[in-house]
């Protein structure tokens, strides 16, 4: 299975539920999901995207409802049966690299490189109420 599998992971999960109003601020990630190298901190656009993808290996279903625009379109069943993927993968998430991209208002674009040998993939970020979220269903 190929990583570009991952964000197509993310429309797997994505059930037939409707619109829904965007969930509340995002709890703040652990001290695991932020740890790394002080060169490397984070925007909040790219530390949205990152929660998300950790939240995506642990299989949590109500941390990736917290960091997405449309929670009800996640199917949780699915997401659980994703957990550890990345690892299967070889992945370690912890290396991966976010880079912020274009800007526009309230939206954004980060791209990820997971590591040197696979290609670099970008999700897209909405700012709701104040709070970026990732639109789940942006990558190709």
């Amino acid at each position: 299975m190929r990583v570009a599998a991952a964000t197509c992971l993310l429309l797997l999960l994505a059930g037939c539920g409707g619109s829904e109003e965007p969930t509340a601020k995002p709890a703040s990630p652990t001290p695991s999901e932020t740890a790394k190298p002080p060169s490397l901190k984070l925007s909040e656009t790219e530390q949205v995207v990152r929660t998300l993808w950790q939240a995506v290996e642990r299989g949590d279903c109500d941390a990736v409802k917290q960091v997405v625009v449309t929670p009800s379109a996640i199917d949780c069943a699915q997401l659980n049966e994703a957990a550890g993927m990345f690892v299967a993968e070889g992945i370690d998430l912890e290396k991966a690299r976010y880079e912020d991209g274009e800007m526009a208002g309230d939206s954004a674009t980060v791209t990820i490189t997971w590591n040197d040998t696979l290609p670099k993939e970008s999700m897209d970020v909405q700012r709701v109420d104040g709070t970026w979220l990732v639109v789940f269903d942006s990558s190709p």
